[in-house]
């Protein structure tokens, strides 16, 4: 089999990270990102740096797109110089942003009568699992997509989940979030709760990773929120975003959600208060300046 030339749209805290494992792959043709200053790695390395989605989709047969949302993704594709102007009849368009069940059925839907193909596959783990290239990748396509794919998101993930047609990848990523988010909210009401009863944050956190309330939420978030360090992985808005697209869907679905609902607005307070681009751990500041104590070893 051929191998794929792709291009890459999208070169934020992930998508970078990204891109670069398919340039050290082989597989990066062109990248193309509204900041000229986030091209400039890539064509360092000689990677084409496009001047439109259009212009990035003509000489590849597979593009990847990793921005934000649902409308920067639909912009992409279907907007002025959009990509599926360029794209050629069979190639493939690969989501892996979280854009929602609904979302990507559409988009498909609309690329297909374009006769151009979709792999569903958001991932997870973040910033650091896209630079070492071990992203959990949840992959919806039908199985001549999927035969096409495999070696492209084997050089960005680690754990890749075959799940069935488009739209399951994002919804398996949505029931992720509900998890991520719901538990980051926990989390930083126990460390609160610990704070106030004179229990320092490092002491909770030991005696919690070695009973069962362990988690790789614990173990990834709470050292850092005991530093004060909250530089993002994955900022407060992003997670509330997210959360948006699980409600949504869990309203067209007639299920209760009541302990998402309650994290989704400890987050949009904390967006309220100016934290919105902070690590999804910052929420915990929502909750010290409620109560009035600090889990940071710091104090500030």
């Amino acid at each position: 089999m051929t191998k794929k030339q792709v291009g890459f749209v999208g070169l934020g805290k992930i998508g970078s990270k990204m891109a670069m494992r398919l340039a050290r792959a082989g597989f990066l043709r062109g990248v193309y990102d509204l900041r000229p200053e986030a091209m400039s790695e890539f064509t360092a390395l000689g990677v084409r740096a496009a001047s439109s989605p259009k212009d990035l989709a003509m000489d590849v047969d597979m593009v990847v797109i990793m921005v934000v949302n649902l409308d920067q993704t639909e912009e992409v594709l279907f907007g002025a110089d959009g990509a599926v102007e360029g794209l050629a009849e069979g190639a493939i368009v690969a989501c892996m942003n979280t854009i929602g069940p609904r979302g990507i059925r559409e988009l498909a839907a609309r690329l297909a009568e374009r006769g151009i193909r979709t792999l569903d596959a958001p991932v997870s783990t973040g910033v650091k699992g896209a630079e070492a290239g071990t992203l959990e990748i949840m992959a919806g396509a039908e199985p001549d997509v999927k035969d096409e794919t495999e070696e492209v998101l084997a050089a960005m993930g680690r754990d890749i989940f075959w799940v069935g047609p488009v739209g399951n990848g994002q919804t398996l990523k949505m029931m992720n979030q509900l998890l991520c988010s719901v538990e980051l909210v926990s989390i930083s009401e126990a460390l609160v709760l610990g704070a106030k009863a004179g229990i320092d944050g490092q002491t909770l956190y030991e005696v919690t990773r070695a009973g069962s309330g362990n988690s790789a939420m614990l173990m990834g978030k709470v050292p850092k929120i005991i530093e004060g360090d909250f530089s993002s992985e994955g900022d407060v808005d992003i997670h509330l975003k997210d959360l948006d697209i699980v409600t949504q869907t869990a309203r067209e679905l007639g299920v209760p959600l009541v302990l998402t609902n309650v994290a989704k607005e400890i987050l949009r307070a904390a967006h309220a208060m100016g934290r919105g681009t902070l690590d999804g751990g910052g929420v915990i500041t929502v909750l010290e300046d409620t109560v009035g104590v600090k889990v940071r070893k710091d104090g500030v």
